[in-house]
């Protein structure tokens, strides 16, 4: 019922064929165990049964005799155990587009947020980039180019290589930004 840290352990790391009669292990939900039990002291845990069997065993904790706990030590478990677990923020995903104000500017800022350790890029408005936390998220803004020509030239940067350029570099902040983002002439009005 419990998983355990790892899939698979060599033998050598497994403590099996273990025996308590009491005042060692219980349950999570704080009822002693007595039984059989087996160990993984690299990982610390401890499972019910001789050796683990998916679906059966359970994870057991070190035995604390509640009784002889002082209220003051009661009160502390008590009160730890009843507080909320804070909820996850979510970024979520908003398609902002340029106003006629950021097409007379020549470009507006795109925002992207991405989770730590996940692959997933989101862009969203500005306001859910200033709240979404950075213990959570990456984050990056882009600069977007909305008026001029299509590619580079002698007089003016091009829409298409501008977005490409700051893409790219927005890619050291958001790995992967650049395989989420690959129309560089989005919202754009090329001149000729």
């Amino acid at each position: 019922m419990a998983k355990r840290k790892k899939a698979y352990y060599p033998e050598g790391q497994i403590q099996k064929g273990l025996y308590t009669q009491g005042g060692e292990w219980m349950f999570e939900n704080g009822v002693e165990y007595i039984g059989d039990y087996h160990r993984y002291p690299g990982t610390n845990e401890t499972f019910t049964k001789g050796y683990y069997i998916k679906d059966v065993s359970e994870k057991l904790i070190p035995y604390v005799n509640i009784e002889n706990l002082s209220e003051k030590e009661i009160f502390q478990y008590d009160k730890i155990k009843s507080e909320d677990i804070p909820s996850l923020y979510q970024a979520l995903y908003t398609k902002v587009t340029p106003s006629e104000a950021d097409y007379e500017n020549g470009y507006f800022i795109r925002y992207f947020v991405k989770r730590h350790f996940q692959s997933i890029i989101q862009e969203v408005d500005k306001d859910t980039f200033s709240n979404a936390p950075g213990e959570f998220f990456v984050k990056s803004e882009v600069p977007w180019k909305l008026r001029g020509p299509l590619n580079d030239t002698v007089q003016e940067t091009g829409v298409y290589d501008t977005n490409q350029r700051t893409t790219l570099l927005a890619e050291k902040n958001v790995t992967g930004i650049r395989n989420y983002i690959t129309d560089y002439t989005e919202y754009a009005r090329i001149s000729s």
